[in-house]
């Protein structure tokens, strides 16, 4: 008589590892002060990637960020902000307790709602600018994390340090 489970257990942890439409991220490797900062999350239709020059900062200093945002679905994408912004940024702190908010852009809501559709198969890049504010924490385990409206779903994130110091 053969013996036919050792296969299914492989296949079942497949299957359980591959999930239903969870995102999947992929940080990029840690980078020292002169290297880009790069992570990308992927869900069923959409993958968004995000880049940033460098992981280190100091308060005052502007943080370029490119958000690219691809439909790999068979259907147009829709997305729409109150914020009027293509993109909602959370910087988090690491605490006991988990990941915590400590900002989030943009921070003022305004009336006009943005709206657009990223058609199948279309890319879109979306380049913005954080100031790094006094309040930020410095020296301590601190991420960006960004999505697109209405699709935490695919969320990537960076690790970054602030540090007191240009």
């Amino acid at each position: 008589m053969k013996r036919t489970i050792p296969w299914i257990l492989p296949t079942v942890l497949v299957v359980l590892a591959s999930g239903c439409g969870e995102q999947r991220i992929y940080p990029s490797p840690p980078s020292s002060v002169s290297q880009a900062a790069v992570a990308s999350a992927e869900g069923k239709d959409l993958a968004v990637t995000l880049r940033l020059p460098k992981s280190q900062f100091a308060p005052g200093e502007e943080v370029p960020i490119t958000i690219l945002a691809t439909n790999r679905g068979r259907d147009g994408l829709r997305f729409s902000a109150s914020n009027s912004a293509p993109y909602q940024i959370r910087l988090e702190k690491y605490t006991p307790l988990g990941w915590e908010v400590v900002k989030t852009y943009p921070e003022a809501s305004a009336i006009v709602l943005a709206e657009w559709v990223l058609q199948p198969g279309e890319k879109r890049t979306i380049g913005t600018k954080l100031l790094v504010e006094p309040d930020w924490p410095t020296y301590e385990n601190l991420r960006l994390r960004v999505n697109l409206p209405g699709r935490t779903d695919v969320a990537p994130f960076v690790q970054i340090e602030v540090t007191p110091e240009k």
